[in-house]
């Protein structure tokens, strides 16, 4: 194993482990805190509505940011997975490129013997 091929496992590995911790922390925070803390201001009806229909105003609110909440943590996730995948193609290319230079490198030699 070569040092180029050393540092790009040892570059995914560490970027693996960054994404993991940020998509956990991401969540954690978002659906403890943020999450926790609006429905908690919500719960309280007397903070956002009073009177007639204040049952169904409060529900409807909490529908739409627990939506718009999961929004979030989907796009999260989903940027954590299309890093991922980059990750995955630059390896990709990265042994194809190898490889590329490996059989370059084996026609000029056959070329320069002869």
């Amino acid at each position: 194993m070569g040092l180029t091929s050393f540092l790009l496992k040892l570059a995914r590995k560490i970027l693996e482990q960054v994404l993991e911790s940020w998509t956990q922390q991401c969540v954690n925070v978002i659906q403890q805190q943020v999450l926790e803390e609006i429905m908690g201001i919500i719960g309280n009806r007397e903070n956002i509505w009073r009177g007639e229909d204040a049952e169904q105003f409060q529900e409807v609110l909490q529908k739409q940011i627990v939506s718009a909440v999961q929004d979030v943590i989907g796009v999260s996730t989903r940027t954590c997975d299309g890093l991922r995948q980059a990750a995955e193609v630059i390896t990709q290319a990265d042994t194809q490129a190898a490889g590329l230079v490996s059989d370059l490198k084996g026609t000029f030699a056959r070329i320069y013997n002869n």
